[in-house]
């Protein structure tokens, strides 16, 4: 982006040095910055480093000079549209001006002033071609915040679908370590009820009946997780009676 102090200048571009001293002069005491150039491609390369308007005389717009400018001009970004004001001979301002209307895209933005010209009308001139160009600022400022907030939504939205799937990881194996351990001891604990039935009446019960041996009560993973919680309720200080004695969940997984 160009300094603050080039972006407020007005180029001041004459053939004559008198008209660019006077123009210079005036628009000083207005309080506006002013820079005078020589020729056509210090002009240019003036506006590529930032400029707020540019002040050309009629004369200084020859065949070469004009397309260099349009050419300066087609390289500015999409929300520029730098002013252009023309010091024209009178009674020459509107065949200028039908010229420059023929010119094809991109169009440029030309102001025509007649001279002579009087130092109020020009200081007014600048004055309002640079606040349209401050407006342009403006925009060129907004476009700039805007690609900024959505830089930094596209990073946040990236951000939160890397926690989403790392705490989908860390769900998956939580489920896969806990599951695996629990449904060993359940297996377990469902095969010895199967070979060992809990008395061989119950045996025999089942082989008349036509069902499978039931699991015992005994070593059922309910009654087997009942057994835990009275082993760790004994353990805590004042979690049994006196005559009570605490059953181990091991002990009960071998009944």
């Amino acid at each position: 982006m160009p300094p603050e102090s080039s972006q407020e200048r007005v180029l001041v571009l004459a053939l004559m040095s008198r008209d660019g001293e006077l123009a210079e002069e005036a628009l000083t005491r207005a309080g506006i910055c002013t820079e005078v150039v020589r020729g056509i491609e210090p002009l240019c390369e003036a506006i590529a480093e930032g400029a707020g308007a540019v002040l050309v005389t009629e004369e200084s717009l020859t065949g070469r000079a004009s397309q260099l400018l349009v050419k300066t001009l087609e390289r500015e970004p999409p929300w520029s549209d730098l002013p252009i004001m023309v010091l024209t001979t009178a009674g020459q301002a509107a065949e200028l001006s039908l010229r420059t209307a023929r010119r094809p895209e991109p169009s440029v933005n030309m102001s025509f002033l007649e001279r002579p010209v009087r130092t109020m009308t020009l200081v007014a001139a600048a004055r309002t071609a640079l606040r349209a160009r401050r407006r342009q600022y403006d925009v060129r400022d907004y476009l700039l915040m805007r690609e900024e907030a959505q830089q930094a939504l596209r990073a946040a939205h990236a951000e939160a679908e890397r926690s989403s799937r790392a705490k989908d990881e860390f769900l998956a194996m939580l489920a896969h370590e806990l599951r695996n351990p629990l449904a060993a001891i359940v297996n377990g604990l469902a095969l010895l009820d199967r070979v060992d039935p809990q008395s061989d009446v119950d045996a025999r019960r089942y082989r008349a009946a036509g069902t499978p041996p039931q699991p015992s009560p005994r070593r059922s993973p309910r009654r087997f997780a009942h057994h835990v919680r009275q082993d760790r309720a004994g353990a805590r200080p004042g979690g049994s009676g006196a005559g009570d004695a605490p059953v181990r969940g091991g002990a009960a997984a071998r009944e």
